[in-house]
């Protein structure tokens, strides 16, 4: 790792990514009407830039050019996004020019805003059930889980590029070095969730299961960037204990062993969260 290995070193480098985000100003709203804004502008799932600006203009944040490449960090293009593909909606797109994700900007906004972390959880779950059945599919969970990581281990570090170029080097290899343990967490968090047990997930026994100690941390992004440094270790090697169980032994015995994985789990150190105004 470089000039990253030691604690103080990256714990600087911590400290200018979480910083950095304040640029946009999101820790001085409230998450669930960030949410509620970007879905009023979005036809689908995506923002045109006009669009964006009109959405920010609303709740009074800035769309200055250091805003802008930070929020073009969210643009995809709309054809290559699960949702459009799963929904049938490719038609919908008479382009495929690069569109802002309404999906990923409600959940940076979840991230960084304001609120209470079970009101968070709550608005994070509904950005994801995206046919309103009240109910996310193992699919969406995964989604979800996925833009999450994408977002705190990859996203957030460019911000801190952008605020900080005299620093790009140090947050590259500190990027660099928390994406490869994106795949480890998120099979460890969706087993977390579901447990191998479920085939979806109500919002109430989303807010329940993810108000426990092991998951609270995941819309606290500075403190999910914590634990994935201080466990990846023992994530990696409990990933391929599991595996080893899959491909090894009977249904019977996987099914007795996938009751007590939770316990596994344990020896992961979680993080505690403490209630801020906003990141």
């Amino acid at each position: 790792m470089g000039s990253c290995t030691s604690r103080e070193k990256w714990g600087e480098i911590e400290d200018l990514v979480k910083n950095s985000c304040r640029a946009i100003q999101f820790n001085k709203r409230d998450s669930d009407s960030i949410v509620k804004v970007f879905h009023r502008y979005s036809p689908h799932f995506h923002l045109s830039e006009q669009q964006l600006k009109e959405a920010l203009k609303e709740i009074e944040l800035p769309f200055n050019n250091e805003c802008q490449k930070i929020y073009n960090l969210f643009l995809e293009h709309p054809k290559s996004c699960k949702f459009i593909e799963r929904q049938n909606l490719a038609d919908e797109y008479t382009s495929n020019d690069p569109l802002y994700s309404v999906k990923k900007l409600s959940t940076f906004g979840i991230l960084l805003g304001e609120g209470k972390v079970q009101e968070k959880f709550h608005c994070l779950f509904f950005t994801y059930d995206i046919d309103a059945s009240n109910n996310l599919s193992r699919w969406e969970i995964g989604v979800l889980l996925a833009d999450v990581l994408e977002i705190v281990l990859e996203i957030i570090p460019e911000i801190g590029k952008i605020i900080h170029t005299d620093r790009s080097n140090d947050i590259d290899e500190y990027k660099n070095t928390l994406a490869m343990m994106k795949k480890n967490f998120l099979e460890y968090f969706k087993f977390l969730i579901l447990e191998d047990k479920l085939r979806e997930i109500t919002s109430e026994q989303f807010v329940e299961i993810m108000m426990q100690d092991d998951l609270k941390f995941m819309v606290e992004h500075s403190e999910l960037r914590i634990f994935i440094k201080r466990n990846h270790e023992k994530c990696r090697l409990l990933s391929l204990e599991l595996a080893k169980d899959d491909t090894a032994q009977s249904e019977m015995r996987k099914a007795k062993n996938r009751r007590s994985r939770r316990t596994l789990m344990m020896p992961l150190e979680p993080v505690k969260v403490t209630e801020t105004p906003g990141q």
